[in-house]
């Protein structure tokens, strides 16, 4: 086992490797290590061993990663690909969003190890199906994404899913219009449900396709802790592989005397199984599952005697040598996170299990009193209800790293909820997809949608349940955790430990609280716009909120899980002007971030006027503003509000879209203007950002909120060499991240996401753009 150990500890620290070797390299290396600690393999741990063979499983898996996304590059033209449609089309989805399996480049069919997935963006008018062959011109980018310390991380998603490009599609011709089988049946069955309240779960459930979900719907099984239920996951592949097993297992008498075609039930539940996971189009979350059932069924099989820990470690270790980056995807921990608490459950339950067992035998009043059923049924709550409790203080590391908090209603909505999804809507589910080729099965979808009904009234009625623990730190939650763990196993049954232990996290709860002296400026990654945080001693001013669009906004995606991680409050907005890029989120912020403040160079009467000769003091900090001269109805670009935020020793300037004539007034009527940290304006724009202007400021950092791919190609190179020629540190969010810039009375530094702070290997694929567009 001290073999596998080492191969799983390596495989799982390729997630903060700083650099990975040619696959070339690598081989070579690993190759003559392995040779040197066999030779030597009476003085060396089989630990080591184990960690070598690791290392060379996940060097080779991210090479051909890396490998897959440079061939998938083209830097001089458009490119002409190839391939199959991977997603399923639907008529609520349309072809915004298509992954598509290139096979063929530029009329040269590719090996297998050259062919990679790309996500595109796709407009087309006729539907785009899954299983059809495809021709197109399209333009392909890196499979990068905004880079923050909180929100959404598209580039470890695209890692995790194996998507070596993103890009759009500029003409297509189809090739062949055959369509997959599992595209046929999801169109089949969802033209018979889709006027079913369940409809989306109904969705999730049988094909896990989870678009139709919202974002209220996401918000409402995160706080009852439902969300491992309502969409297919290692969760159902296994209740799949359960319910195959059990049914054949109750034939067998039928066929075979005693047990002998036991491992017909298991071939059999692992056939359900794989059909469910077909249904969820192979899903990496369906196939982890898979790998893991096929190897619980083999040790099984075997006849040996093996520990719940050591097989937890087998299945792992299987897992991760077929997929490596798997460890870059939430569900991976999730669920691995949560079958390793069942196995430290069932290591607390092995020294319970011999009194419980003897206590039954000598005292059968229950049973003689009650029947067989009523027994039973107390030790299966029991035992679920011991389970949940376990799963809620076991998974608070994973729940605080992922999601930054824990439902504390999760307990009581999974007593009814595991019970009615795993006895009776995951079997109804595939007893539908069964027959659904073969038979009308329409009343079988309704018995399906009915058995949600009570669910989806439960999620109705979850407005509260989550607590928040971003403020905790992570040692006193491990430090919680194995008190609780010492209290289950050495049966100290006294109160006052696990007190004691609540006490400490409390205590500590505000432990993480920042210097009164020091403050923080942050300049997010938000793509081609302006987002701004000052922080100081847990409350935030927002300056400018990004974009937005139809279906969501910067302030909603990037800005409020920042401030949400930080446990800060947002206490004053600044709107530089009206575009969208810059104020696209005001509304949302207003209505849900609710500051107390709002500053804008317009005439409005609920918001404070930004414009020249305002001063104002928050926290310690001074705001004066230094542009516009007067307000205006609507403003834009040349009525840009620009702020000077000093703390009476450092300063920064913000800057918004103001044009050189701005500058040029600054220049000629401001005394001081000198400032440590520049946001560069109009994004690095060639109409901003002069000579005199630069020299007038003279900053030691200047900072341009860019998007790595936009019709502007912004920032402009001249510009970019105006400030490089006079040694100003050059920070621009397309290449290097969100970028924090942390000041204290004595000295200054800045950080950027990208090269300082995740400086890993997976970041560092995205530079500076090869091209611009």
């Amino acid at each position: 086992m001290k073999l596998l150990l080492g191969i799983v500890v390596a495989i799982v620290t390729l997630k903060w490797w700083p650099d990975i070797p040619e696959i070339s390299t690598s081989l070579m290396g690993s190759f003559i290590t392995l040779v040197i600690l066999l030779a030597l393999r009476k003085h060396v741990s089989v630990f080591f061993i184990g960690l070598t063979l690791g290392c060379l499983v996940a060097s080779s898996s991210a090479a051909l990663f890396t490998f897959k996304t440079i061939s998938a590059q083209t830097v001089a033209q458009n490119i002409t690909i190839a391939g199959k449609v991977g997603s399923l089309f639907t008529a609520e989805k349309r072809q915004t969003s298509v992954i598509f399996d290139v096979d063929t480049v530029n009329g040269r069919k590719l090996t297998t190890f050259e062919t990679f997935r790309v996500r595109l963006y796709w407009r087309s008018d006729q539907p785009v199906k899954q299983g059809q062959r495809w021709e197109m011109t399209a333009r392909l980018r890196e499979p990068y994404g905004r880079l923050n310390e909180a929100g959404f991380d598209a580039e470890t998603y695209f890692l995790s899913r194996h998507i070596h490009a993103k890009g759009s599609v500029l003409t297509a011709e189809m090739l062949d219009d055959s369509v997959s089988y599992r595209q046929q049946l999801f169109e089949k069955v969802t033209n018979e449900i889709r006027d079913y309240p369940s409809f989306r779960y109904l969705v999730a459930l049988g094909f896990g396709e989870r678009f139709l979900l919202q974002q209220s719907d996401w918000m409402k099984l995160r706080d009852t802790g439902l969300a491992h239920l309502l969409a297919i996951s290692g969760l159902h592949i296994g209740l799949a592989f359960f319910f195959g097993y059990s049914v054949t297992k109750l034939l067998l008498p039928l066929l075979f005397r005693h047990d002998q075609g036991l491992w017909v039930a298991a071939m059999v539940g692992l056939f359900f199984a794989l059909g469910y996971a077909w249904m969820a189009g192979f899903s990496l979350t369906a196939q982890r599952a898979l790998i893991a059932l096929i190897t619980f069924s083999l040790i099984r099989q075997t006849g040996f005697s093996v520990s719940p820990f050591n097989t937890f470690l087998m299945v792992l270790s299987v897992v991760l040598v077929v997929d490596p980056l798997s460890i870059f995807s939430a569900s991976f921990w999730l669920s691995f996170g949560a079958v390793f608490v069942l196995c430290l459950m069932s290591l607390v339950g092995q020294k319970r299990r011999c009194d419980d067992i003897e206590n039954s035998v000598n005292s059968n009043e229950g049973i003689e009193k009650s029947g067989l059923l009523i027994p039973s049924l107390k030790r299966y709550f029991k035992l679920l209800f011991q389970m949940q409790c376990f799963l809620t203080v076991g998974m608070l590391p994973f729940m605080w790293a992922w999601f930054g908090g824990i439902s504390m209603t999760s307990i009581l909505y999974n007593l009814f909820a595991v019970p009615l999804v795993s006895l009776i809507t995951v079997p109804l589910v595939l007893l539908a997809l069964l027959i659904s080729p073969l038979v009308a099965d329409n009343w079988v979808w309704m018995a399906v949608d009915w058995s949600l009904r009570p669910l989806l009234f439960a999620l109705e009625t979850a407005s509260f349940g989550w607590l928040s623990i971003e403020r905790v730190p992570w040692l006193w939650l491990l430090i919680f955790i194995i008190t609780v763990f010492l209290w289950l196993t050495l049966k100290m049954r006294r109160f006052p430990l696990l007190f004691g232990a609540l006490v400490t996290v409390l205590v500590m709860w505000e432990g993480g609280a920042d210097d009164a002296d020091s403050w923080k400026v942050d300049v997010l990654d938000v793509g081609h716009g302006l987002a701004v945080l000052i922080e100081k001693e847990g409350e935030a001013v927002l300056y400018d909120t990004g974009g937005a669009w139809s279906s969501g906004s910067i302030v909603e995606s990037v800005v409020s899980p920042i401030l949400q991680s930080r446990g800060s409050r947002l206490v004053g907005l600044i709107l530089s002007h009206r575009d969208n890029d810059h104020a696209g989120g005001m509304a949302w912020a207003i209505d849900n971030l609710e500051p107390q403040w709002v500053r804008i160079s317009e005439n409005h009467p609920d918001m404070f006027p930004c414009q020249r000769g305002e001063r104002w003091e928050w926290n310690g900090l001074q705001f004066s503003a230094l542009y516009p001269l007067a307000l205006v109805d609507e403003a834009r670009n040349p009525d840009s509000c620009v702020v000077l935020v000093t703390d009476g020793i450092h300063s920064v300037m913000l800057t918004g879209d103001m044009p050189i004539a701005g500058e040029s007034y600054l220049v000629a009527h401001e005394e001081e203007l000198d400032t440590d940290v520049l946001i560069v304006p109009h994004h690095g724009s060639k109409t901003s950002s002069s000579v005199e202007f630069i020299e007038r400021v003279q900053p030691q950092a200047a900072i341009a909120s860019t998007g790595r791919y936009t019709p502007w190609n912004l920032p402009h190179p001249d510009v970019v060499a105006r400030y490089e020629h006079r040694n100003i540190d050059w920070y621009e969010t397309g290449m290097h991240g969100q970028v924090s810039v942390q000041f204290s009375p004595s000295s200054w530094r800045i950080l950027s996401r990208r090269l300082d702070l995740e400086a890993f290997w997976y970041r560092k694929m995205f530079g500076r753009p090869k091209r611009k567009e």
